[in-house]
């Protein structure tokens, strides 16, 4: 990212009524885009201090707004703070940032992010929707106007931590014969206290073996009682408060019962076999979505409430069977790794870099251009072809480059017309649905993941009202920048292949990928 264009701005508000998902999954965002080289500020109302400490050990900018409980008020003082900060990307995450309030960003010269688990939401001036549930698609935001939508669990927000576990692992989840260590995470809010509820059925199920860590949130207000329970509990009950690092925790457990909140995406990527509650009717969507793939047993709360022997035959006999069926949870456990990955985030800052940059064709006049990218030290050495190419032929090449059908040659701009990259795709006669993609980014740029979204604004580009159904790259072995970068973007390794005469590594991309499924027509916003 360039300095003039990497500023985010963010709009989330954590409270008793709201909870705390959504300033803690704008933060995993805000990890990203800090990771790509931008800065980020958040817009908040009044804030728990420990997590106004969490963005504050991020070096994020925290600015509260004083009239957070007032729209109208609201959206004016976060106007204000837009303006002194020139952001290039506004992101609002909460139900009450409905239309009338992202009309008052029309004269920010910045374009609009809606974080949104509504399938009903209208966010006509967004440039971009996340919906980041298993069933979110683009036919649910039909109300979204011509906003690029994100929506599935690739797109799932997880901090840093979910993104780096198990980074290195390749195996399964160890998953033990009968489970003994049990995690109850209602969320930041709980206000009719399912904690406790949930805790009295564990105690009642009468195994003394069991180990359960209970975690209560900023907000949770029933602290009092939960303390008079522990002490006659049947269990061995280990209470934390604003647990730092949840994945630690998920890591040594055994199953798990939450309520339907991004913790489910969480869980989900540290493969935690889990019991999922909707405790409040917006969490449906994330219930639903886990618990039609596999990934969670839900629970119906409405259904069970009224008497106790319903608590206990819906909610203990889950438990009961999750406790004593291994195998049950081992598929869990794999279906929900398989289905979060933990890079939704990274994915989503790719997504809105990738919007501020520019593609034309190429030209004769870019011929110079090109000729010092080709030949610059670094690309050769990475470059199945190493030599050197005189002007002349480079030249040669280019114009009849240039005067292919099958060969597309598109220059990557910043907004003030500066060439950043290229790319390249070659058309397969053999296989008119599949194109060949190699890309440069100018020397002056690298370093910055550049790299993926140059492959992701280009990819999305070409498949867009097309026929191609695949992309493939041809790397290099060793080149470990071009590996990472087409990884980023989506790509999967294939099998190698021999290309001029030269081992290659293969990676691909389908149509039906989080890059090519998605769709992008709008500049800017509103």
């Amino acid at each position: 990212m360039e300095s003039a264009q990497s500023k985010l701005l963010i709009r989330a508000d954590a409270g008793p009524m709201v909870g705390t998902g959504h300033v803690m999954r704008t933060l995993a965002l805000g990890q990203a885009w800090k990771r790509q080289g931008g800065s980020v500020a958040f817009v908040c109302g009044d804030l728990p201090h420990g997590l106004f400490k969490t963005i504050e050990a991020e070096d994020f900018q925290i600015y509260q707004v004083r009239n957070g409980q007032c729209a109208v008020a609201d959206a004016k003082d976060t106007v204000e703070i837009a303006s002194a900060i020139q952001p290039n990307w506004i992101v609002l995450d909460g139900y009450r940032f409905d239309d009338t309030y992202q009309r008052t960003f029309r004269n920010i010269d910045a374009r609009l992010m809606i974080i949104d688990d509504h399938p009903q939401a209208r966010n006509r001036r967004a440039d971009i929707v996340v919906n980041q549930n298993l069933k979110a698609s683009t036919d649910l935001h039909h109300r979204s106007g011509q906003a690029r939508i994100l929506a599935g669990p690739e797109f799932a927000l997880l901090r840093s931590e979910f993104t780096d576990f198990h980074r290195e692992r390749r195996k399964p989840r160890p998953i033990r014969r009968q489970a003994r260590r049990i995690l109850i995470t209602m969320g930041g809010v709980d206000p009719d206290n399912w904690t406790l509820k949930t805790l009295q059925v564990l105690s009642d199920l009468n195994r003394q073996r069991l180990i359960v860590d209970c975690v209560t949130g900023p907000f949770y207000e029933h602290l009092t009682e939960l303390a008079h329970f522990k002490k006659t509990a049947n269990l061995s009950l280990r209470v934390h408060r604003n647990v730092d690092r949840m994945s630690a925790l998920m890591e040594r457990v055994d199953l798990a019962i939450t309520s339907g909140r991004s913790t489910c995406f969480e869980l989900a990527r540290c493969g935690v076999p889990s019991i999922v509650m909707a405790i409040a009717e917006d969490q449906w969507p994330v219930v639903q979505s886990m618990s039609c793939n596999n990934v969670m047993i839900s629970i119906d709360c409405e259904d069970w409430e009224a008497t106790k022997h319903q608590r206990e035959f819906r909610l203990a006999a889950s438990v009961q069977q999750l406790i004593n069926d291994p195998e049950r949870r081992r598929e869990m456990s794999a279906s929900g790794m398989q289905l979060v990955d933990g890079r939704g985030a990274n994915r989503i800052a790719i997504q809105m870099a990738a919007s501020s940059y520019r593609f034309r064709k190429a030209n004769p006049g870019d011929v110079e251009t090109l000729w010092r990218w080709r030949n610059d030290p670094e690309v050769r050495s990475v470059s199945l072809d190493e030599t050197r190419i005189p002007f002349e032929s480079h030249q040669r090449w280019m114009n009849r480059r240039l005067d292919d059908p099958n060969t597309i040659l598109w220059v990557w701009e910043d907004f003030d017309g500066r060439p950043v990259g290229l790319v390249r795709f070659e058309l397969r006669e053999e296989n008119p649905a599949s194109a060949l993609i190699s890309i440069i980014v100018d020397q002056t740029r690298r370093g910055r993941g550049l790299g993926a979204v140059l492959i992701v604004a280009a990819c999305d580009k070409l498949t867009e009202g097309s026929a191609i159904e695949q992309i493939v790259a041809q790397i290099k072995p060793g080149n470990a920048p071009s590996e990472r970068a087409f990884r980023a973007a989506g790509f999967q390794l294939i099998e190698p292949v021999i290309a001029d005469g030269k081992m290659a590594f293969q990676y691909a991309l389908g149509r039906n990928s989080s890059v090519a499924s998605t769709r992008s027509t709008r500049k800017k916003s509103a």
